[in-house]
């Protein structure tokens, strides 16, 4: 049985967006954390934890059927068919959110509460690059696939 197109570009629309409202928002909370303050969720801020799980594994399921049938070395571009800067910019996410964690680890602090400053500075990049990363594949799942 066959999945009508609408329902596909529905659900496509849903998690596009959920996936770009959680990304703005772990940015938010990022530069707050930074600042060291409490970001626009407070100590709800495990939400976006959680969240990951109703925006990763779809992204997963569409990313696969995306790569279906491309060759091995071409399985990154073909899942993002997305302008190049999308892809920097997912690129240099990684690497910030990397050395973020590193840092993190190098040189740790005593938490202040439950959900401290310092845990969500460590960890927010991370949601970020999840965050965008599904993104891309929705967005790009909702573009028709290029002929050649």
């Amino acid at each position: 049985m066959e999945i009508p197109a609408q329902f596909n570009k529905f659900f496509l629309t849903m998690f596009t967006i959920l996936s770009a409202v959680a990304f703005f928002l772990s940015a938010i909370t990022h530069v707050a954390a930074l600042l060291g303050k409490p970001g626009p969720l407070g100590d709800r801020v495990w939400i976006m934890y959680l969240g990951i799980l109703f925006v990763v594994i779809p992204a997963v399921f569409v990313s696969a059927g995306l790569t279906a049938g491309a060759p091995q070395k071409r399985t990154l571009m073909t899942a993002l068919r997305c302008p190049t800067w999308t892809k920097y910019g997912i690129y240099a996410l990684f690497a910030y959110a990397s050395v973020n964690l590193i840092l993190g680890f190098s040189f740790p602090q005593t938490p202040q509460g439950p959900i401290s400053p310092i845990f969500v500075r460590v960890f927010s990049p991370l949601l970020m690059v999840l965050y965008a990363v599904s993104l891309t594949v929705f967005y790009s799942a909702s573009r028709p696939q290029p002929t050649s």
